[in-house]
């Protein structure tokens, strides 16, 4: 989400969003109301307008997100340990889960969760 904030410059996010439309692309069921509360609290702080928030939505509305459900069984299970081995949130867990079940590298700046995809053996995203 980093490219839709002028105040957080981020090349990675940015090549991220120009890559996805050429590449298959699959995300935690979480990630629609992450999407949506970053927008919120982004107009809160006045980072973005509430028009421009409204246009990022649309734009990420229209993008090919493959939601990538629950996994049947202990889900809850599975999520929490995978927090706890590698000491992230349920949040960030099941971003994690999401890349080493369809053993797809993840795209992400959070460093915690890059170090976590390391020494899961998930490669990070690498956008030409």
């Amino acid at each position: 989400m980093s490219w839709c904030f002028d105040d957080e410059p981020e090349p990675y996010g940015d090549r991220v969003l120009l890559a996805a439309p050429n590449s298959e692309v699959y995300s935690s069921p979480i990630w629609e109301l992450e999407a949506s509360n970053a927008l919120l609290m982004a107009e809160r702080r006045k980072r973005v307008t509430p028009e421009r928030a409204n246009a990022i939505a649309e734009l990420l509305a229209e993008m090919d997100i493959r939601i990538e459900p629950f996994a049947r069984g202990d889900y809850l299970g599975r999520i929490r340990e995978i927090g706890r081995q590698f000491g992230l949130t349920s949040y960030d867990a099941s971003y994690l889960d999401v890349s080493l079940r369809l053993q797809i590298p993840l795209a992400t700046i959070d460093k915690k969760l890059i170090q976590a995809a390391k020494k899961a053996g998930v490669s990070i995203f690498n956008p030409s």
